[in-house]
């Protein structure tokens, strides 16, 4: 376990603190459940260390467990610490930055958090946080003084420059196949990994950690675009993603496009990724991101080409080329409003 950044003798802790939160953050106590002033507190906002004001938790990943305490199902990427109970039969979190005794994570309960469902349960005590008013990801979006970037490798043999070595990057690079990656599969769908901005940046930080890449990838997808448009989407194991109710005549254009949707308002957890996950890399790299062409997001979208693949259109299909015409009109709900 890395040693805490903040450092106080248990005298200089008890002028800090009440005589409660020295209980609970120094001396491992437990308020009483139900009790808590966070319990069921719902406002946006971010989860700090009632001991150091470190960031702890972003409250969009706060939910309603009914256990008595705050529960969340992700901390912000190394902001806790876990640790295995003497008695083995819990897994304590610690502020990383302060070393202060937080409360317990559980796994396996199956909770429903919006959406999604978590196999992880991060219950911690009310006197333990205190609640910024800014959100984490728009505190961070503000501030774009990116650490200097120690490796620019890449960038500069993209320009053409002279490099001594070939810049290594892979594609897929940013998870599916690494065990941490998958291992987070089990809790979370894949979709739900593109749209919570800290997963995306766990994923994307697993292999840069692993190995000595030249750039890391921002983890995404391309179909989140159409997502943005109101169509639903399915990522099928071993069969890759399948719409719900797929474009299939023209005429489903203004039937499956929702025309009040604002794309740039709806990908907003893309950018709050890549901001997060540029904060995160600390300049150790540049940062790839990626984007469909709407020629082929369409070809997803269309019934018979997303199951039998462009064979559909080399035949001159007359009924997917009819789709696709329709879909580059300017006047069409497919025109993104960013």
């Amino acid at each position: 376990m890395c040693e805490p950044k903040v450092n106080l003798s248990d005298e200089e802790w008890k002028v800090k603190l009440t005589p409660e939160q020295f209980r609970v953050l120094r001396q491992k106590g437990t308020e009483q459940a139900y009790t808590g002033e966070y319990e069921n507190h719902e406002d946006d906002g971010v989860y700090k260390c009632a001991g150091c004001d470190a960031p702890l938790y972003n409250s969009t990943t706060k939910f309603q467990s009914g256990c008595g305490w705050p529960a969340f199902f992700n901390a912000i990427p190394d902001a806790i610490t876990r640790k295995t109970d003497t008695n083995r039969k819990h897994t304590e979190i610690l502020c990383s930055n302060c070393g202060s005794h937080l409360g317990h994570v559980f796994k396996n309960e199956r909770f429903k958090n919006g959406a999604q469902t978590s196999n992880e349960r991060h219950c911690v005590n009310s006197i333990c946080l205190k609640v910024g008013q800014v959100k984490y990801i728009q505190m961070i979006m503000t501030d774009h003084d990116f650490p200097p970037l120690k490796n620019n490798l890449i960038l500069r043999a993209c320009r053409g420059e002279h490099v001594d070595h070939i810049p290594v990057w892979i594609m897929r690079q940013a998870g599916r196949y690494l065990p941490e990656y998958l291992e987070l599969r089990k809790q979370h769908s894949f979709f739900d990994i593109c749209r919570t901005p800290e997963l995306a940046c766990e994923v994307t930080l697993q292999p840069i950690r692993r190995f000595d890449l030249d750039a890391a990838i921002i983890f995404s997808d391309i179909l989140v675009v159409p997502q943005a448009l109101g169509m639903e989407i399915d990522m099928l194991p071993k069969e890759g993603p399948r719409f719900r109710q797929p474009l299939t005549v023209p005429a489903d254009i203004k039937l499956r496009i929702d025309r009040t949707k604002q794309a740039k308002q709806e990908l907003k957890y893309v950018y709050d990724a890549i901001t997060l996950t540029r904060q995160q890399l600390n300049g150790q790299c540049p940062l790839i991101g990626f984007a469909g062409a709407p020629w082929t997001l369409m070809s997803y979208m269309i019934e018979e080409i997303s199951k039998a693949g462009w064979s559909t259109i080399d035949q001159s299909d007359e009924f997917s080329l009819g789709i696709l015409g329709t879909a580059w009109r300017k006047d069409s709900p497919l025109a993104l409003k960013l």
